[in-house]
């Protein structure tokens, strides 16, 4: 101002240098606008907190003098509200107590002083600023919130294990950004469900189906396993892996713990999830082997699904034994009636009774005599009342490494014998059978005896049948070979070839047989 001129108008421009005409108005050039003393520049696109502005206010006189004024520099953008980021969850969560989140790309002109995080049931509408840097509720009072903010200070990534999570229900994530004017941002996840179950399980097949809970494979260097679609009406399946075991020893069960087994081919993820063929193996004979197959939700929960024991049969079947009659320990000859006959023929009647194969004992193929065959005790005879004249001696049984021998021999008084008694146990499961052979001795009233016994283990009863005899699936075979040797009463009951024993589910032209509700006790 001048007491001797009058301002005609003003002029006022912004600028980003006050040093250079051109600078002091390269964002808005000068602008008249007439006597007001004060201005405001809207719709710019000014960079926050780096750039310095300047604003320059020009005053023209009556008689046409101007003059200029510069303030002092001013940067913008504090004090604005910062920019919401990303949140980023996984889109399945496999937990009901679980939850993680990361986040990124908040921004803020002022210094973001503090995260914080909800879950919730539904998206929020909007999310109110805290009151002041202490106040960490916001709106979280609302009942969608399963879990209220949590402050967590700069970090971008957060986790609870106390949540309270419903199966098949979706949740949200929701991240809130407070800067050093308790201005805040808030960000949404996407949605999160909630899938606590596996996928279903289903049986997996290799070769043909054969209704009985054991399968065969003709193949020893290939297996093809196929199974029916699995599902997860949740989150779907995300992946299918699949692995071939063997058992380490036959249990004869059709479902085995995994520490009974031992890798074949390690699980590997397939591309197609109903069928898939093993190919380059050695699979042995009478080892039973399973096929796995593992399927995983989107969530990570994971549903295993087997075959049924595997077994190598390479060999065509073998005729068995049929019986005219109902009466398998009789054939008959003749009948009366004259409008049906009947037949016996033997087959393994339960299924797990085909899944372990023979249990053979040579011992003249063996190192040395099994350790599950032992020499019987005389102090373990049970209600012997038509042997008084033996005595039960375990100094009669010779166990050498490739022999396996027992004899006899005349007490010194002569009026009784020494003889031995080895034994094993044997799993008489229904539909099984035992096949005896070995070299007998001979002489005048030498008599060899082979005993199934079903009373406590480790002893040796009366051997005479008390009940009738009824029909079952169980048998014994026992072929006596005749000994080569002198038969001397003192000599010992061996020969070229040692005694043998299998049990197998096969059929036995000789047997002794009971009902299928009680144990066998027989002698032949």
């Amino acid at each position: 101002t001048s007491p001797g001129q009058q301002v005609l108008n003003y002029e006022v421009a912004l600028g980003t240098d006050d040093r250079y005409y051109l600078t002091r108005q390269n964002v808005v050039p000068f602008r008249n606008v007439g006597l007001n003393r004060s201005v405001v520049f809207e719709d710019l696109e000014l960079t926050p907190r780096t750039q310095e502005y300047f604003f320059t206010v020009r005053a023209t006189s009556q008689t046409g003098v101007t003059v200029e004024s510069t303030s002092n520099g001013v940067y913008v953008g504090f004090g604005e509200s910062p920019l919401a980021g990303i949140v980023e969850v996984d889109a399945y969560a496999n937990s009901s107590s679980t939850l993680s989140a990361t986040w990124e790309g908040f921004v803020s002109s002022l210094p973001i002083l503090f995260y914080e995080w909800a879950v919730v049931t539904k998206p929020p509408d909007t999310v109110d600023c805290p009151k002041s840097l202490s106040d960490r509720r916001g709106n979280s009072s609302d009942d969608t919130f399963v879990q209220e903010f949590v402050r967590v200070d700069l970090n971008t990534i957060a986790s609870s294990a106390a949540l309270s999570l419903t199966h098949n229900q979706r949740y949200y994530v929701v991240v809130r950004a407070t800067n050093e004017a308790v201005k805040c941002a808030s960000a949404v996840s996407g949605p999160v469900l909630v899938d606590l179950t596996p996928p279903t399980s289903v049986t997996v097949t290799v070769g043909y189906e054969t209704g009985i809970r054991v399968t065969y494979t003709t193949s020893a260097d290939s297996l093809h396993a196929q199974w029916d679609d699995i599902a997860d009406a949740e989150s779907g399946i995300s992946r299918y892996e699949i692995a071939l075991f063997r058992e380490k020893s036959c249990s004869g069960r059709d479902r085995v713990n995994a520490n009974e087994l031992e890798s074949v081919r390690d699980y590997l993820e397939l591309s197609n999830g109903t069928s898939y063929t093993f190919t380059g193996l050695s699979i042995a004979p009478n080892v039973p082997y399973f096929v796995f197959v593992a399927a995983y939700n989107r969530a990570g929960s994971r549903s295993l699904s087997s075959s049924f024991p595997i077994l190598l049969d390479s060999s065509s079947p073998v005729t068995g034994n049929v019986k005219d009659g109902r009466d398998w320990a009789k054939d008959i000859l003749f009948q009366s009636s004259l409008t049906e006959i009947g037949g016996v023929v033997t087959v393994a009647r339960r299924k797990a009774d085909l899944v372990c194969p023979n249990r053979y004992f040579n011992f003249s193929a063996l190192p040395s005599v099994p350790s599950d065959w032992k020499t019987f005790r005389p102090n373990l005879l049970k209600d012997i009342n038509i042997h008084d004249s033996t005595i039960y001696d375990s100094k009669q049984v010779s166990l050498t490494e490739n022999d396996f021998k027992f004899g006899f021999v005349r007490d010194r008084g002569l009026t009784k014998v020494r003889s031995a008694f080895p034994y094993t146990d044997v799993k008489l499961f229904e539909g099984a059978s035992i096949d005896v052979s070995m070299k007998v001795a001979r002489g005048k009233d030498v008599v060899t005896v082979a005993v199934v016994w079903d009373g406590p283990a480790g002893t040796l009863g009366d051997m005479e049948l008390k009940n009738p005899i009824r029909e079952t699936s169980q048998s014994i075979n026992v072929v006596f070979e005749e000994s080569s040797g002198s038969g001397s009463e003192s000599g010992s009951q061996s020969g070229e070839n040692p005694p043998t024993v299998s049990s197998q589910p096969t059929d036995s032209s000789n047997s002794s047989t009971a009902s299928p509700d009680e144990k066998l006790t027989t002698a032949s």
